[in-house]
């Protein structure tokens, strides 16, 4: 757990970043017969539950010992090819989830950080403006309308001090 976010320090260099999104691009392409549903589309399919997918591994097991039952018009080879699909998208899909987790959680902290920094830079820059150092009050004045738009109007001293999440009244103790 991230006891302080305000010193969190990350380096990603552009080329890991380029890395990355490669490796995106290369696992998008490798999928035979990839599909994009509408939101539409995602309505009309059968949601296929843990429960479900119980009953398909055991028919296709079943469709070994009883070939004699199958007909062409249950497409079973399909199936079963679906289904093997179905299984390792599943493992892919899950370690892909945890991974979109782990980055949207270290861009969460990178930018909190950074936010916080700049936010430090930012009093220190009208108090510079203040003492009258040559261009610091159109720099702060410019800051602090950006700073009013991400904020809903509120001016960087309307703002509550961040509070470090991170630690709790044991800590103190």
């Amino acid at each position: 757990m991230i006891q302080n976010f305000k010193t969190y320090k990350t380096s990603i260099k552009d080329s890991t970043i380029k890395d990355m999104c490669d490796s995106v691009e290369m696992t998008k392409v490798s999928v035979p017969n990839p599909v994009q549903l509408t939101p539409i589309d995602r309505r009309s399919i059968p949601n296929v539950s843990d429960s479900r997918m119980a009953f398909a591994i055991k028919a296709e097991d079943y469709t070994h010992q009883f070939p004699s039952v199958i007909s062409e018009v249950m497409r079973i080879p399909e199936a079963a090819d679906n289904l093997k699909g179905f299984m390792g998208l599943e493992k892919v899909i899950r370690r892909t989830e945890v991974m979109l987790e782990i980055l949207k959680d270290t861009s969460m902290v990178a930018s909190a950080a950074a936010f916080h920094s700049y936010r430090c830079f930012y009093d220190a820059l009208v108090a510079a403006a203040d003492a009258g150092l040559p261009g610091a009050d159109e720099a702060a004045a410019d800051l602090g309308k950006l700073y009013r738009k991400a904020t809903g109007g509120k001016s960087f001293k309307d703002q509550d001090t961040v509070v470090d999440k991170g630690s709790s009244d044991q800590d103190a103790a």
